[in-house]
């Protein structure tokens, strides 16, 4: 009997948003073989399979992208989609705080906000 393992992939399985570890690829892959593993990311689909390569991606039993908002596998070239959330973030919402980050007195202005699905 496989055992299940589910992993985050920024800052558990790679350094948040880069490419994972060759020697560590490896090792996953293998691991993945032998156990079902499923992974969970904020990340969009197309930035998990970038970090981690096909590879990984068609070993997962299912993956969980956009904080769960996005559900799919890959056991092939084809993404198979299992649900995608169609929520978007109001305008009006996103208008607010956009103005609020104007004011504040952090350095890092701009650049905050990404549209993903369901968040």
């Amino acid at each position: 009997m496989k055992l299940q393992y589910i992993f985050d992939v920024d800052g558990t399985l790679t350094e948040p948003r880069k490419q994972i570890d060759e020697t560590f690829s490896t090792f996953f892959v293998e691991f993945c073989h032998t156990n079902n593993t499923y992974l969970v990311s904020g990340s969009d689909p197309d930035k998990t399979i970038t970090q981690l390569g096909n590879n990984i991606i068609r070993e997962q039993q299912r993956i969980y992208s956009c904080s769960g908002n996005y559900v799919w596998n890959c056991f092939s070239d084809d993404v198979n989609i299992i649900r995608m959330s169609q929520w978007n973030l109001p305008k009006s919402a996103r208008n607010f705080l956009e103005k609020h980050t104007q004011w504040s007195k952090n350095p890092l202005n701009g650049g905050h906000y990404e549209q993903r699905i369901g968040v």
